[in-house]
C-alpha cells in the first residue's frame, strides 16, 4: 500500500506500507521518504574578486534528476566600469575647453577609469592643449637666374587635433613648406633712345632695351652712334 501527499517546500511525501517475514511471521513495515516534485528557483548573487577589480555574477540553477535536484552554476565576469565606458564610447575620452587666441593654449581634461572595491572610479587629468597655430612664416626669398623669378618660401601650420575616443594623442601644429614663384617684369618692353647734347661736333645717340637680369630690371645698350650736330 502506497500513500502520497504534498509536503511543504515543493516535495512529495510518500508513505509505503509492506510486510516483512521475520521468524515465520509477517510483520507490517513502513517506509517514508520525500521526493521533490519541483526544484527551487534560480539563485543569483554577486561577488567581488581580483583585489576589488572585477565583479562576478553567479547564477545557481536546479534541475530535477530522478528524485533529487541537481545544482549547476553559471559564472559571468562583469567589469565594474562597463556602464561608464559604454556611456563614454559615444563621446571622446577627453574634453578641450575654450581656446585662448593670445597663447594658443586650451585646458584639456582626460578621463580614466579604475576599479576599487568593485566600484568604478573616474579619474581626471588636467593638462594644456595646443588649440591654434602660428601665422605663415616667409623665411627667405631667392632669385632663380634661369627664369628671373623670385621664389618666396613659406612655412604654413595646420592644427592636427585628436580623433574620436583616443587616449594618448594630443593636438599639435604640423608644418608644411610651400613655394610661391613671382615673375619679375619690367613693364612694357619698349626700346628707349637717349640723345646726349652736342659736344660741339657730335650728338651721341644710344638705343637701350629693358631686360631682366638676376631678377633686376636693367637697360641694355643695343646700339650707339655719333651724329653731327645740326643733323637731327
Amino acid at each position: 500500500m502506497v500513500s502520497k501527499r504534498c509536503y511543504n517546500n515543493k516535495r512529495l511525501l510518500i508513505r509505503k506500507m509492506f510486510s516483512t517475514l521475520v521468524k515465520g511471521k509477517c510483520l507490517p513495515s513502513e517506509a517514508v521518504y520525500k521526493k521533490p516534485i519541483k526544484c527551487p528557483d534560480p539563485i543569483k548573487k554577486t561577488q567581488c574578486y581580483n583585489n576589488g577589480r572585477q565583479l562576478m555574477h553567479i547564477t545557481t540553477t536546479y534541475s530535477l534528476d530522478g528524485d533529487k535536484c541537481r545544482a549547476s552554476e553559471q559564472l559571468l565576469d562583469i567589469d565594474p566600469c562597463a556602464h561608464v565606458k559604454k556611456t563614454f564610447n559615444r563621446r571622446p575620452l577627453f574634453q578641450i575647453g575654450r581656446c585662448n587666441p593670445a597663447t594658443c593654449i586650451a585646458k584639456r581634461v582626460d578621463y580614466r577609469f579604475s576599479s576599487k572595491d568593485c566600484q568604478c572610479e573616474i579619474q581626471k587629468k588636467v593638462s594644456n592643449e595646443i588649440c591654434c597655430c602660428p601665422k605663415p612664416i616667409i623665411n627667405q626669398s631667392i632669385c632663380d637666374p634661369n627664369t628671373n623669378a623670385i621664389i618666396h618660401k613659406q612655412i604654413h601650420y595646420s592644427l592636427i587635433i585628436p580623433t574620436y575616443n583616443t587616449k594618448a594623442f594630443k593636438s599639435y601644429c604640423q608644418s608644411k613648406l610651400s613655394q610661391i614663384s613671382v615673375q619679375v617684369k619690367c613693364g612694357k618692353k619698349l626700346q628707349r633712345i637717349r640723345i646726349k647734347p652736342c659736344d660741339g661736333e657730335f650728338h651721341i645717340v644710344s638705343i637701350l632695351k629693358p631686360i631682366v637680369e638676376n631678377c633686376i630690371c636693367k637697360q641694355k645698350l643695343i646700339h650707339k652712334q655719333k651724329i653731327r650736330c645740326g643733323k637731327l
